[in-house]
């Protein structure tokens, strides 16, 4: 498995391969939007997937070319039953292809749910700073890149920050998307950031 310390440039770079505590201006991600039109056979497909209630349920379709990763659409919804969520995904793998879902681990119900259905649902790593800084990191690289019709993840990530004095944890507010693809691209990369890189000190 290629080391992650390879994905660091710039200020990503600094701080956690130097050790440096370096201004993000407060920001978690800084968003890489597609530009142009998306690859012609892409392959393999993941979905993350967040359950919510008052909050959105979201589900992230993520497509790889070349090691290049790219957000191709997205699921974004209040009030949601595990009948809308097996619907939905139903509905994409008809658009990007079968693939498998990796879903919020606190709802084994909805995993279930989704298996009998044959939608191939696995609970997802929840290593929270090791997927934020993997996202990061594919991010700062130009190694993961969004579709323009996921406007609800754009929204959040240009809205997601730190807490306040604290790179440890992110406000815990409008991340539903943020959460999705955090779990689809720790399922596509394969990544786990406390092993054998020597980088991570977080949780």
């Amino acid at each position: 498995t290629e080391s992650l310390k390879s994905l660091y440039t710039g200020q990503f770079y600094d701080q956690e391969v130097l050790g440096q505590w370096v201004d993000f201006e407060g920001l978690v991600w800084k968003i890489k939007m597609l530009e142009g039109l998306l690859p012609e056979k892409m392959v393999n497909t993941w979905y993350g997937i967040d359950i919510g209630w008052e909050h959105p349920s979201c589900i992230i379709v993520i497509k790889e070319l070349a090691g290049i990763f790219y957000v191709v659409d997205e699921y974004y919804q209040s009030h949601t039953h595990d009948d809308d969520i097996v619907r939905e995904l139903k509905r994409l793998w008809g658009v990007w292809g079968a693939g498998r879902s990796y879903v919020d681990p606190s709802v084994p119900r909805t995993i279930n749910k989704l298996n009998k259905a044959k939608l191939h649902a696995n609970a997802a790593n929840n290593r929270v700073m090791d997927g934020l800084r993997v996202v990061r990191a594919l991010f700062d690289t130009g190694k993961l890149k969004v579709h323009p019709r996921c406007v609800n993840l754009k929204k959040e990530i240009e809205g997601y920050v730190w807490k306040t004095g604290d790179k440890e944890e992110p406000e815990k507010i409008n991340d539903d998307a943020c959460d999705a693809l955090r779990y689809g691209i720790m399922a596509a990369t394969g990544k786990s950031m406390k092993t054998k890189s020597g980088v991570v000190r977080g949780r």
